[in-house]
């Protein structure tokens, strides 16, 4: 004879809304921490950080089935766009770090990226200069008007840390345009299914 078990309380819930009663619920609980960084959010405190990382990605145009690149190392910033990013119903996509300008290049124009979020550099690894390599054009653009004939769809540069080059624009500054709006993010999650894609990883 089968035992029944119980569905878990996750079942048929979105990333947003199980981030929205994980916070409910233990709201003064750590939800992240980066003792290197000196880095510590409660639950109540990242879903604040998401929401406000949520608000950036519309202010700039990101919103549900469009896809949104992530080249970064171990940073707090990549856990709050992971679920920033399924919380509007927008597609992740992870970037290798230790990937060379032309495997940047590929990744860019195969996944349709309309924006580019990214670290300085990791090691030995210069990402700016890498992405100077592989995108030419973004010296020579402004913020979020970016025109490149190998990358059709992607207009963003976010960086995460680091003197931005030019034609990007700081993740602090994503965060003051998503200041700006008032979009009612409940309402767009409220159409999104628990069964949407959220991420795509090239391995």
């Amino acid at each position: 004879m089968n035992a029944s078990h119980d569905a878990p309380w996750v079942d048929g819930l979105t990333i947003g809304q199980m981030l929205a009663k994980t916070a409910a619920r233990c709201g003064d609980r750590d939800a992240l921490v980066f003792t290197s960084l000196d880095y510590r959010r409660t639950y109540r405190e990242f879903k604040a950080d998401v929401d406000a990382a949520a608000r950036g990605l519309l202010a700039i145009g990101i919103g549900p089935g469009d896809h949104v690149a992530l080249w970064a190392t171990n940073v707090p910033q990549w856990v709050v766009i992971q679920f920033a990013a399924a919380s509007i119903g927008a597609v992740l996509v992870t970037v290798n770090p230790a990937y060379r300008p032309f495997e940047l290049q590929y990744v860019l124009k195969q996944s349709d990226a309309k924006a580019l979020l990214l670290v300085d550099r990791f090691k030995t690894s210069d990402y700016f200069a890498m992405l100077a390599e592989a995108c030419p054009e973004l010296a020579g653009s402004q913020p979020g008007e970016l025109n490149s004939a190998e990358f059709p769809k992607l207009r963003w540069i976010v960086t995460l840390r680091g003197e931005p080059p030019n034609g990007t624009i700081r993740w602090e500054e994503l965060l003051e345009h998503g200041a700006k709006t008032s979009v009612d993010l409940d309402a767009i999650g409220s159409k999104l299914q628990p069964d949407q894609a959220i991420n795509i990883q090239y391995t």
